[in-house]
C-alpha cells in the first residue's frame, strides 16, 4: 500500500469514517490558499465522492460541504485547522467590500482568505484509515456516530483513535538524542564537534563565519548561533530510506525552540514547511507535536552540559555581536522589501509585515538607533545608505498607496517568500538545506 499522508488532520478522517465511507464511497482532497490569515504553505482539506476529479468537480461546492459536516460533528477552530477558513470579523473590510476582493465566500460568514494556489485528490490508497487505525477502532468510531448525540461523536472518536490499548507497535526508543522517526520523517540531531553535510565534510562548532561581523573568521557556531545546542535535521524516509531518507533542511534546535528573539517555536505553529516548492514537505498534526515535544525533552536532557548562565554583556569597547546580527537582518529586510516584493507585485503597504519591525518608519528608526550604538561602523552599511532605504521603500509604498493587485504566485515567487520567513533568517550563518548540496 502506498505511504499514508500523515498530512490528513486526524478529525477529518475520523469525521470521514463516521459518516459511513471508507475511501471507495468518500475521497480527500488536499488544496493551498494565499492569503493574509493563512500559511500559504500549508496543507488544507475538504471531503467529496471519491469519483469527483479535480478539473471537473464542483469546488466550492464540496468545501460548504465539508464546511457544514466539520461545525455539525465539530466546532470552529477544526474549521481553521482543517480548512484554512477564516470568519468574516477577522478580514480586511475595506479589501473585502471592494470590487475585486480576493476573499471567497462561504456559507455562515467564513471565507477563503484569498487565491486557491492548488487543489488535488489524494490517492485512495494514501487516505486510508487502515494504515493508522485497526478495524477494531474503525468499526466504534462508526458506531460512535451512530449512537452518541452529536456534539460528543468527534471527540469520542478521537479518544479511541488516540487510544494505545488498540495498537500493538513495539515500544519507541525512549533516548531523546536518538533519532525520531515520525510519519514519513526522521529526525536527527548533530551536536558540537559532528560531522554533517556532503560526505561530512562540515563541522558543527568550528566554521568560516559568513556574516557580518564574523566574515572570513573561524568561528563556533554552535556556542555563537545555537545556544550550545545541537542541530535538527529533516529526511524524507519515503525516499532514498535505505540511506536514512532524503535530507530535506537543518535548523538551529535553539531556532525551533523560539529561544531566539525573532524565532517563532514550533509550539506556537499548526504547520511547519520545510520547503515552500515541495508541499508535501510540511510537519503538521501528530507528527509536528511529536517534533515539537521530543525537541524540548531532548533540551532538557542537554541542559546540564549546556548551562544556563546568561551571555556576558559586550565590554565598553566591545562591539556587541547581537546588535551587528540584527542589523545585517534588518538591511536583508529592506533590500527583500525593494527586491522580491516590488518585483512579484506586492502590495507595498501590505509588503511591510514581511519588515521586520512591521512598518518602514519603526524599521528605519531601528537601524539608525543600532548604527549609532555600534563603536565600530560596518564596511557593509552607511547612515547614508539607511538614508536611501528610508527614501526608496516609502517611495514604493506611496505609489501604490489606495492600490491593491491580486497577484497569483508563480513557484519561484512563493519559494523567495519562503526564504524571507525561514525561521533561521536571523543568524547570519544558520543552516539550511542548501549546505547540503
Amino acid at each position: 500500500m502506498a505511504e499514508y499522508d500523515n498530512q490528513i488532520p486526524l478529525k477529518l478522517q475520523l469525521l470521514r469514517i463516521g459518516l459511513g465511507a471508507g475511501p471507495d464511497a468518500l475521497g480527500i482532497f488536499t488544496y493551498q490558499i494565499e492569503g493574509h490569515n493563512t500559511n500559504y504553505a500549508a496543507p488544507y482539506f475538504c471531503i467529496a465522492p471519491a469519483n469527483y476529479r479535480p478539473d471537473t468537480m464542483d469546488i466550492l461546492d464540496s468545501m460548504q460541504e465539508t464546511k457544514d459536516a466539520i461545525l455539525c460533528y465539530g466546532t470552529p477552530d477544526d474549521l481553521r485547522e482543517i480548512m484554512g477558513l477564516t470568519p468574516q470579523g477577522e478580514l480586511d473590510q475595506d479589501i473585502l467590500e471592494s470590487d475585486d476582493s480576493e476573499y471567497v465566500s462561504l456559507d455562515g460568514g467564513w471565507y477563503l482568505d484569498g487565491q486557491l494556489l492548488s487543489f488535488e485528490k489524494i490517492p485512495p490508497a494514501a487516505s486510508d484509515a487502515h494504515a493508522i487505525l485497526t478495524n477494531e477502532q474503525i468499526d466504534l468510531i462508526q458506531d460512535c456516530f451512530d449512537t452518541q448525540p452529536i456534539g460528543d461523536c468527534l471527540r469520542k472518536a478521537e479518544a479511541i483513535a488516540n487510544d494505545p490499548r488498540y495498537h500493538q507497535t513495539a515500544a519507541p526508543d525512549r533516548n531523546p538524542l536518538h533519532d525520531l522517526l515520525t510519519g514519513g520523517w526522521r529526525v536527527h540531531l548533530v551536536q558540537e564537534g559532528e560531522h554533517y553535510g556532503v560526505n561530512g565534510n562540515l563541522v558543527y562548532g568550528d566554521t568560516i563565519g559568513s556574516g557580518a561581523p564574523h566574515i572570513g573568521e573561524r568561528i563556533n557556531d554552535c556556542q555563537l548561533y545555537g545556544h550550545g545546542l545541537p542541530l535538527v535535521e529533516f529526511y524524507d524516509m519515503t525516499k532514498d530510506t535505505e540511506q536514512g531518507g532524503q535530507f530535506v533542511s537543518r535548523y538551529y534546535m535553539s531556532t525551533l525552540l523560539g529561544m531566539d528573539e525573532s524565532g517563532t517555536p514550533l509550539s506556537d505553529m499548526r504547520s511547519f514547511s520545510l520547503d515552500g516548492g515541495v508541499p508535501s514537505w510540511t510537519v503538521a498534526g501528530t507528527d509536528l507535536q511529536n517534533v515539537t515535544d521530543w525537541l524540548n525533552t531532548a533540551k532538557e536532557t542537554l541542559q546540564p552540559a549546556v548551562g544556563e548562565e546568561p551571555t556576558p554583556a559586550p565590554g565598553p569597547e566591545e562591539p556587541s555581536t547581537y546588535d551587528y546580527q540584527l542589523l545585517d537582518r534588518l538591511k536583508s529586510d529592506c533590500d527583500y522589501y525593494l527586491g522580491a516584493c516590488v518585483d512579484f507585485g506586492m502590495d507595498m503597504t501590505a509588503a511591510q509585515k514581511n519588515l521586520w519591525a512591521g512598518n518602514i518608519e519603526a524599521q528605519v528608526s531601528k537601524m539608525r538607533e543600532l548604527y549609532d550604538k555600534l563603536p565600530e561602523k560596518p564596511d557593509w552599511l552607511t547612515m547614508q545608505d539607511i538614508d536611501r532605504y528610508e527614501h526608496d521603500m516609502l517611495a514604493q509604498r506611496d505609489n501604490t498607496a489606495g492600490q491593491k493587485e491580486s497577484v497569483s504566485l508563480s513557484g519561484e515567487a512563493k519559494s523567495a517568500r519562503d526564504s524571507s520567513r525561514a525561521l533561521d533568517a536571523h543568524a547570519p550563518d544558520a543552516p539550511t538545506h542548501e549546505n547540503q548540496r
